[in-house]
């Protein structure tokens, strides 16, 4: 019998640069709506089996996953090379 695992690609949650619609700049952090939603979606998959959790090291992206980290228990690893594309001067407008 085989079995399936299954990946979950999921977003961080809302920024201000996302409310503002302002490109983001590293080190922007989730804004309370998107701690919010980073708990929300914590609680829905905290039965899901999630094994690992692999985050972008932006402060963003890590508050998302160490939410979900305390919830299911998995270990969460951060990988550089998951960062967002640099826009360059275009970042904070």
């Amino acid at each position: 019998m085989s079995t399936t695992e299954m990946i979950y690609l999921i977003r961080h949650g809302e920024t201000t640069g996302n409310a503002s619609r302002v490109v983001q700049l590293p080190g922007d952090s989730l804004s309370p709506r998107g701690v919010e939603q980073a708990e929300r979606l914590a609680d829905r998959l905290e039965r899901a089996g999630v094994a690992h959790i692999v985050s972008s090291d932006f402060a963003r992206a890590a508050t998302t996953a160490e939410c979900l980290r305390r919830t299911t228990s998995a270990p969460l690893s951060f990988e550089p090379l998951l960062q967002e594309r640099n826009f360059g001067d275009l970042r904070g407008r």
